[in-house]
């Protein structure tokens, strides 16, 4: 098995600021937070550490500790779909929102 990175090309876009309240900001972080716990909690205990192999590709862009630490999950026969608040996001004006097919290919916190 080869590594293989993911290329995300740079986007700059000029697109005006959303105006929200603290309440509303406190919200969308508690989502995006619990969306990330809960995606921990269903894809890290099937994840397996870097092997040998993999590790020596990365060595020259990440310290030994941060490299023992990651975990890689390839899914076979399952999608990560996108998160719950992605659609609402959308509807209230955010933009650069990553679709599914990038989504499968990005980590899970961990």
């Amino acid at each position: 098995m080869g590594v293989q990175f993911l290329h995300l090309p740079r986007v700059f876009v000029s697109m005006p600021l959303l105006q929200l309240t603290d309440r509303q900001l406190k919200g969308i972080i508690r989502e995006v937070v619990a969306n990330a716990r809960q995606r921990q909690e269903f894809y890290l205990w099937r994840a397996t550490p870097l092997d040998p192999v993999q590790k020596d590709a990365m060595r020259l862009f990440f310290p030994s500790q941060v490299l023992d630490d990651v975990r890689v999950l390839e899914l076979k026969s399952e999608r990560v779909p996108n998160p719950a608040f992605q659609k609402r996001a959308k509807e209230g004006g955010f933009k650069l929102m990553l679709d599914s097919p990038i989504w499968r290919k990005l980590p899970i916190p961990g």
